[in-house]
Order: C-alpha cells, then structure tokens, then sequence
C-alpha cells in the first residue's frame, strides 16, 4: 500500500512538474506598430499605360501575434494584419480604369493584408531563425476619381490569396536588453505577386520571468503587384519607418 502510494504521489508530482515545464515554454507575442507610410502606386486598365500616384505620408495601424509551443512536429503560428488606407490625387494626360478614361483623378486604396503563417524555429539562442510557409489575403477596393466638375467614378474589387514562403533572423546582445530582427514574406499566384520585409531594433525595458515588453523601431516595405485581376494591372508600394510595442508573456 505504501509503494502504490508512494508511486502515485510521485506520478502525480512528475506530471505538474511537466505541465509546469511546459507552460513555461509556451510562449505568445503580441505587437502593435505605428506605420509611417509613403511610396506610389501605379493603376490602369490591364494592357494600357499605368498613372502613378505619388503618396504623402501617412500613419497606418499594424497587428501581429505569435503563438510558439514546445510540441516538435507542430508549427508555431503567426498573424499580422494591416489596413492599406490611401487617398492620393494625380493629374495626367489620361489614362484608362476600368471602364472609362481619367485626367484629373484620385485614387483611394482601401486593402486588408493579412498574413497567416505556420512556421518552425530552426535555431533558437542568441541568434534565433525561423521559417515556414503560409498565405496572404487581400481584401479590399481601389476606387478612382474624377476631380473634375463632371464627376465620375470607378471602383475594382480585389480579393487575392497568395501563398508565400516565410524567413526570419535575428540576434540579441546578451544582457543588455536589445535585439534586431529580420523578416521575409514573399509569394505569388497567377494573378498577384507580393513582397513584404522589414528590420528592426527592439529594446526590453520590461525583462522578467512573467512577461517581456520591448520597445522597436524598423523600416517596413510592401509591394504588391497586380496582373489582370479584374482587367486592372497595377503596381501598389508601400514603405516607411515604424514604432512599435511588443510583449512576451
């Protein structure tokens, strides 16, 4: 009786001990970025020449969390999101979109991108590297208009999903609290192609056993091209520096 009780006990202090363990090595980040945003897109009817748009700077709102977990067959997972929002004006000798022709125009780009991916840690120390695959979603409308008296307006509706390769690196400096990181996502379908890469530096002002939180500062640049989806080609570039606050608990 006393050798079952003794097993038992030392069972039951071995499994919280593990779900102890494991909790620890679970890990989630949570970020939140300030985008400033500048760059020029460039739209018209598929097979004639392309207006560009020139973009002043703009803030624009980014998300992104990571699960990471100790199981070694399953990817960790990754979603960022951000808001394209753009309201930009351009004069031209005329130019084509969708169905009619534009001089004096405005273009507004409202676009979702949302990244999903599922990703291993190949190395994980004080240099860390990670990568894996995924998909970018692209939900939205680009919409030109006249800035003419004769008002007129025309709006293509743009819902992609491309699967794209995902690569980080990054390195921390031992006891200091900073650390740099840089990441990758490109990917592309018949119809769309998109690059997105950013870098940057992250200090941890809060470092302890329950949670870390840094502040970071990088430089974030999105291309997306277009190829007749919707009859519309299209080239749209974003870019700029960003702030940003992350926690780890």
């Amino acid at each position: 009786m006393q050798k079952i009780a003794f097993t038992l006990a030392s069972a039951t202090a071995f499994m919280l001990g593990s779900t102890a363990v494991q909790a620890d090595v679970i890990g989630i980040y949570a970020s939140a970025d300030y985008w400033n945003v500048s760059g020029t897109s460039e739209v018209a009817k598929t097979g004639t020449a392309q207006q560009a748009f020139d973009h002043q700077d703009k803030g624009l709102a980014s998300f992104a969390v990571s699960v990471e977990h100790p199981a070694p067959l399953i990817p960790n997972a990754r979603v960022r999101h951000v808001q394209l929002k753009r309201d930009d004006s351009a004069q031209s000798s005329g130019f084509d979109f969708a169905n009619s022709r534009f001089f004096d125009s405005r273009l507004e780009t409202d676009l979702a991108s949302t990244d999903l991916l599922a990703y291993y840690e190949i190395l994980d120390n004080i240099v860390s590297v990670d990568i894996g695959l995924g998909a970018k979603l692209l939900n939205g409308d680009l919409s030109v208009t006249s800035n003419s008296i004769a008002i007129n307006s025309q709006t293509v509706k743009i819902k992609e999903t491309l699967p794209v390769a995902y690569a980080s690196i990054g390195g921390s400096l031992p006891f200091t609290g900073f650390s740099a990181k840089a990441e990758a996502i490109v990917g592309q379908n018949q119809d769309a192609r998109t690059s997105d890469l950013q870098a940057e530096i992250k200090y941890n002002f809060v470092d302890n056993i329950a949670v870390d939180l840094g502040l970071k500062a990088g430089y974030r640049m999105l291309k997306i091209e277009l190829d007749n989806v919707k009859n519309t080609d299209g080239t749209l570039d974003f870019k700029g520096p960003y702030l940003g606050l992350e926690i780890h608990f």
